[in-house]
């Protein structure tokens, strides 16, 4: 199976903590050797364009020049970025034309999309005419809470028309379950949580002078 992950937050690099739960994700999937992955996220000033790890590769799209002027992406959220700063505004077509050009290359080789986030279920269930591909949209809940109506509006939209929905809490169960007709289709998942290990938690008391039993 081939899973086409469509995504606005992804580690940049080792140690990034940008859209951890998204790459634990792709990395539990990935673990099945049957399962090939591909990642399309935004790229940022410091991060490589492309990466293959095992059965998993990730494309990370430029979408301003010079790359200092990509304002939409990381750091706080988009829904943060958007409320203080305008270049951000500026950013959204760029950004949603440089991931759908590469959704468009990689798509065709893909049997599924998972889309995490609203927007890009409404992106991918847009271009459903072209691809045909059935769409997976992922509703974290800062999609659907978020201030700005035009996110939400757009959100509950994909909610609609996505094939199928994954949400993670109770409280987005019940949003999804008013906004689709099919709840055959609608899960409710929570969100795994990874413990860490010795190594790291030995690293944190070090660091922040905590005792054993913390």
């Amino acid at each position: 199976m081939r899973i086409c992950f469509l995504t606005t937050s992804y580690p940049r690099w080792q140690g990034d903590p940008s859209g951890d739960f998204v790459f634990q994700l792709v990395e539990n999937l990935a673990a099945d050797s049957n399962i090939e992955i591909n990642v399309i996220a935004p790229a940022d000033i410091n991060s490589s364009i492309s990466e293959k790890k095992d059965n998993i590769a990730i494309y990370r799209c430029r979408y301003f020049w010079p790359a200092g002027m990509q304002k939409l992406a990381y750091g706080d959220g988009i829904p943060w970025n958007l409320k203080h700063s305008l270049i951000a505004w500026l950013n959204i077509p760029f950004l949603i034309t440089a991931m759908v050009l590469k959704m468009m290359k990689l798509i065709p080789k893909s049997d599924i999309i998972h889309a995490n986030w609203g927007i890009l279920g409404a992106v991918a269930a847009t271009l459903r005419c072209i691809h045909h591909k059935p769409v997976i949209v992922m509703i974290h809940g800062t999609d659907l809470s978020s201030k700005n109506k035009m996110i939400t509006c757009v959100t509950k939209w994909a909610i609609k028309k996505c094939n199928a929905v994954i949400v993670n809490c109770s409280e987005n169960h019940e949003i999804c379950t008013k906004l689709r007709n099919d709840t055959s289709s609608l899960y409710y998942i929570n969100n795994g949580v990874r413990y860490p290990s010795d190594a790291e938690l030995a690293g944190f008391r070090n660091k922040n002078k905590k005792p054993n039993d913390f």
